[in-house]
């Protein structure tokens, strides 16, 4: 059976596609997308009269900034709008639920889902929306496995001592390439000279039980160290600095704390007296 609008001429659609840093990578550009889907509605005689491009988008949810462009667009021209192309059900949806609620809807108000390389979801018929239910499924399974096995991957390098998340402050991800290679026994970190003097002394001054965190924030204005390129370092993200294990070598993870391999820039007999000032046992008032 052919898809009921092939006959027609005259209709309006818009074209919805996404990309996340994956699917850039697999070649799925949003030019690429773009591309077929209007090749799609050229073959359904269908006016494009709006693309929406979601950037780096996950799919996972419909808190989408241009998927909810989109929804607004169908909404506000009901009766004009006649199709949402996209490259693929995926690029719709990653969560059956999700899919099969905002196709609801779009139909609602006049608008069909159709998918420019998946022709078997275009028709209207049971085994159309048969088969899109089935896809999402498995567009919502193939996004579960995906972050199972990426968890499972961040755990394992974990365990190896590897930091396998954004740099905290102080540090930064060891260069790509052989030097990557070199640095990762390391933990893929490494600390950034400039930045090494501020934490040390904040540690050093706390650890001496005669000042807050406020008071500590003080003294490192004293010396100047609180500015960073321009930029004044707050009281708040001083005390998330002080309370962090990462400066002597060690990260709480998945449930545990376990030794890292980058450079530690405190022993850990001083980050110990720093948490013992920081919950009140060691705090002793100054004179005077």
């Amino acid at each position: 059976m052919k898809n009921k609008r092939s006959t027609e001429c005259g209709g309006k659609a818009v074209i919805y596609c996404r990309v996340s840093t994956d699917d850039q990578a697999q070649g799925t550009s949003l030019e690429t997308q773009e591309a077929e889907c209007r090749g799609f509605a050229e073959q359904l005689g269908l006016e494009v009269v709006c693309v929406f491009k979601g950037k780096g988008e996950s799919a996972k949810t419909t808190d989408r900034p241009a998927f909810q462009a989109m929804l607004k667009f169908c909404n506000a021209n009901k009766g004009k709008v006649e199709a949402v192309i996209v490259w693929k059900l995926d690029r719709f949806s990653r969560n059956a639920g999700d899919a099969n609620q905002e196709k609801a809807k779009l139909v609602k108000i006049g608008v069909q889902v159709d998918s420019a390389t998946e022709p078997a979801l275009n028709e209207d018929n049971p085994a159309a929306r048969l088969t899109f239910t089935v896809l999402a499924g498995v567009a919502q399974f193939d996004n579960e496995i995906r972050a199972e096995r990426a968890v499972t991957g961040m755990k394992r390098r974990v365990e190896e001592g590897c930091w396998t998340w954004c740099p905290p402050f102080g540090y930064r991800s060891c260069p790509k390439g052989a030097d990557r290679e070199r640095h990762r026994e390391h933990g893929l970190l490494e600390p950034i000279p400039e930045l090494v003097p501020l934490i040390k002394e904040a540690f050093r001054i706390l650890a001496t039980g005669h000042y807050s965190v406020k008071g500590t924030f003080e003294e490192l204005r004293k010396k100047g160290l609180i500015r960073i390129n321009g930029k004044t370092l707050c009281v708040r993200s001083l005390r998330n600095i002080l309370r962090s294990p990462i400066y002597c070598g060690y990260m709480d993870a998945f449930g545990e704390r376990r030794k890292g391999k980058w450079e530690p820039l405190v022993s850990v007999e001083t980050f110990e007296t720093v948490q013992n000032v920081l919950d009140g046992h060691g705090f002793v008032k100054r004179q005077t």
